[in-house]
């Protein structure tokens, strides 16, 4: 779906309560890489580890991570949260994603639940 799409779904239609769902691929489109990709610098084999949080914490790996995530800006579907939430029809956001992207783009805090995990132990 492209925006003209999007566009002539929201002409058609006139949503009231949105709720997005969203996941990685949001994320890394910021630059910031899928915990679960090979270029994920090591991370999920660090976390993984069972070192205390203490070494993990200041491990090189998670200082560049959390480096990057801070000077990560949001996409433009971060800034859709926002537009819809200034409309009054953004109901919530629910994203994968822990890294503050849709805070950052100006979604208020109440409207999104961050999560993580899946039914293997991820």
């Amino acid at each position: 779906m492209d925006s003209s799409d999007l566009i002539d779904f929201w002409n058609f239609h006139n949503p009231k309560n949105v709720i997005i769902l969203s996941g990685a691929g949001v994320s890394t489109n910021a630059g910031i890489p899928d915990y679960r990709s090979s270029n994920n610098n090591g991370l999920r084999c660090l976390l993984e580890s069972g070192k205390p949080k203490h070494e993990i914490l200041s491990h090189p790996s998670i200082i560049q991570f959390r480096n990057m995530v801070i000077n990560c800006n949001p996409t433009k579907s971060h800034y859709l949260a926002k537009v819809l939430n200034d409309k009054g029809i953004l109901k919530r956001v629910y994203t994968q994603n822990v890294d503050g992207l849709y805070q950052k783009a100006g979604v208020p805090g109440e409207k999104i639940v961050e999560f993580n995990g899946s039914s293997d132990g991820d």
